[in-house]
């Protein structure tokens, strides 16, 4: 599982203790290809590749659900507590209110948003990569697009952002960017292979980055 700010990150929408039985279930249309996210108050959230988005309690009950016109190949970010963002096919990246599956704003894009998204060390901007190969820099309070960076590939996987508030970018290519946070290039680095899947820190200096070569790829960075 990863913490990031006041979520958790679950592999699964059923419920499993230390011991390993099932504590509930809840059934959706479709696959959940992305992870779930979990609030510090134990309330799940998942978006389906059938389009739902949908908040469950910590007993597996209905909270609230809302629809998108495309399926949601991601995994939801919460964003300060109050803030649910999610990325899907119909090329749009809306921000829902955790409490009732209010949308609070939503921001359109020629192609979809897959993967998951990163938030700045303030957690007031979100990083979100898409297929026409831009990663968007966005504020998370109102939708507005601060920047946007283009890559030769396409941006399938979730960036991640280092404690310096530096985004670190996997496109669909033989290559990592490291940008600032305007969007300005502060490097580039040579993969061996394409990134297969999510990356991951280690800790504050170490990346764990899978490759679709087969190869996991450990480096550190100042």
């Amino acid at each position: 599982m990863t913490r990031t700010r006041r979520c958790w990150c679950s592999p699964t929408a059923a419920c499993l203790p230390a011991a390993g039985k099932i504590l509930w279930q809840h059934p959706v249309t479709a696959h959940v290809r992305g992870s779930a996210a979990l609030d510090a108050d134990g309330h799940l959230y998942v978006a389906t590749l059938g389009g739902e988005v949908l908040s469950l309690t910590a007993e597996g009950k209905i909270r609230w659900q809302a629809r998108a016109r495309g399926q949601c190949d991601s995994t939801p970010l919460l964003a300060g507590g109050c803030t649910l963002l999610v990325g899907c096919d119909d090329r749009t990246l809306t921000a829902f209110s955790t409490i009732d599956g209010r949308v609070k704003w939503r921001l359109y894009a020629p192609e979809g948003f897959r993967g998951g998204g990163a938030l700045s060390p303030d957690g007031a901007t979100l990083y979100w990569g898409n297929l026409d190969r831009y990663l968007y820099a966005v504020s998370v309070e109102s939708g507005k697009v601060r920047w946007r960076y283009r890559t030769a590939g396409r941006q399938m996987i979730p960036p991640l952002v280092d404690t310096a508030g530096r985004v670190l970018v996997f496109p669909e290519e033989k290559m990592l960017y490291l940008l600032d946070a305007e969007g300005t290039l502060a490097g580039t680095m040579v993969l061996p292979a394409i990134a297969e899947a999510h990356p991951a820190w280690i800790d504050e200096r170490t990346l764990l980055l899978p490759l679709e070569s087969g190869e996991i790829l450990l480096f550190s960075g100042k």
